[in-house]
């Protein structure tokens, strides 16, 4: 069983409809990556899986789970956890720039036992030892690479068992993006 199923997606920004009839699978522990050009419906189709877009028609099932139609609360609750680009269609930062480093994450794992959050916070600050070094600097004055880590960071809090990531290397120094 895939991890996830997306079948004959039609979806897009209320009566704007933006992508037509798209499939795909991805089994666990797989990478996907999607390419094509800007407005391609690359977003749009990883905020409709989030539950941000309009479904039309077709089906999004999460590890055995149809969660077509779901709210984004119920679909992070399914293992989903999604990094938007930013700035996104939304107009929003994907981080609190008015909070620290330690404070975005620990926000980023709400409703995570206290224990466990604590182990996933060591284990995120293992993968990006620069957030190690800024866990008291607010958001608002890291660099726009230091932001995606720490956006990447946020979305591994909740250990989903699937993380999309929209445009996950813009604004990182090719050393880190590699």
């Amino acid at each position: 069983m895939p991890l996830l199923k997306v079948s004959d997606l039609n979806a897009g920004y209320g009566k704007f409809h933006v992508l037509n009839g798209v499939s795909l699978e991805v089994e666990r522990g797989e990478v996907a990556v999607l390419l094509g050009p800007n407005g391609a419906g690359k977003s749009t189709l990883l905020n409709a899986i989030a539950g941000l877009a309009t479904i039309m028609s077709g089906s999004v099932v999460v590890d055995g789970r149809d969660v077509t139609g779901k709210s984004p609360g119920e679909i992070q609750r399914a293992g989903v956890g999604y990094v938007m680009q930013s700035p996104n269609n939304f107009g929003t930062p994907n981080i609190f720039p008015e909070l620290t480093v330690r404070e975005n994450l620990i926000a980023a794992a709400v409703g995570v036992r206290p224990e466990e959050a604590e182990r996933t916070l060591k284990e995120v600050l293992e993968l990006f030892p620069k957030l190690k070094e800024l866990q008291s600097r607010k958001g608002k004055f890291l660099s726009g690479g230091e932001r995606q880590m720490l956006a990447i960071s946020m979305g591994l809090m909740k250990k989903p068992k699937l993380l999309m990531l929209d445009e996950p290397t813009a604004g990182l120094a090719p050393k880190v993006a590699s």
